[in-house]
């Protein structure tokens, strides 16, 4: 079990000093999304390698180094990254506002959306971390990355049809299961790289637990809202 956490730490130490494939791989998305997101990549790198780090260390959080030094934040930082681009080309003109369907929703559904879960969360993270003592600047950190990374997940799928019936606009539960699957992903990601380096031996168990409890009510609260119209719009009419 030490080896298998120690392997996986060594090879998540090694991507960060892999420039050559870090490069190629900022390069590759960079043809998509344009120099900017290159622009944003590098200094992200080295805020997440070195700005952090160094605050760490001069705050007096020396665990947290190894956390940033092998903790990789792309599957939150690089999506909300996406957004951003998009709600600007949006504000200039150069992408519209509205989905490619009859329907779409607002931006006051998602923040919704995003509360009622978290306020719902919060009973069952506080009962996670007072049962396995985990430092509540941790816990902190990890409620505000994931709070941001549902709300930019609820807007990255606005933007995409799949899972709708584009005739009825009837939300089918294929669109529900993925939206869960996606953003539970990424807790897990982020809660487990936050276990494996404040605590030995790693909570399987807890982790499990804690993920199906979460899993179940956002699958819960996902299937309800996909059967709620509350700000729900419909697209002005294009004059002829």
């Amino acid at each position: 079990m030490i080896r298998r956490v120690l392997n996986w730490m060594a090879e998540e130490a090694y991507e960060k000093i892999d420039l050559k494939a870090k490069w190629l791989e900022i390069k590759e998305i960079g043809h998509e999304w344009g120099p900017r997101f290159i622009v944003f990549a590098v200094i992200w790198e080295l805020i997440e390698d070195g700005v952090f780090p160094f605050l760490s260390w001069y705050f007096g959080f020396a665990w947290l180094i190894p956390v940033f030094l092998i903790w990789h934040f792309e599957p939150v930082v690089y999506p909300i990254a996406f957004w951003a681009f998009r709600t600007y080309d949006r504000m200039t003109g150069k992408t519209p506002w509205e989905a490619d369907r009859a329907s779409y929703s607002s931006h006051k559904r998602s923040a919704i959306k995003v509360f009622v879960y978290r306020v719902a969360s919060i009973g069952g993270l506080i009962a996670f971390q007072l049962y396995l003592d985990l430092n509540p600047w941790l816990l902190l950190a990890y409620i505000l990355l994931m709070t941001g990374f549902n709300f930019v997940h609820e807007r990255i799928w606005h933007d995409s049809n799949f899972g709708i019936d584009l005739d009825t606009d009837e939300v089918q539960p294929k669109r529900v299961l993925a939206k869960c699957l996606t953003y539970r992903s990424v807790s897990i990601m982020l809660l487990g790289g936050a276990l494996v380096a404040a605590l030995d031996p790693f909570p399987w168990e807890h982790l499990i637990a804690y993920q199906t409890l979460m899993l179940t009510l956002y699958l819960s609260l996902e299937t309800a809202w996909a059967r709620s119209n509350l700000m729900i719009s419909q697209p002005l009419p294009q004059e002829a």
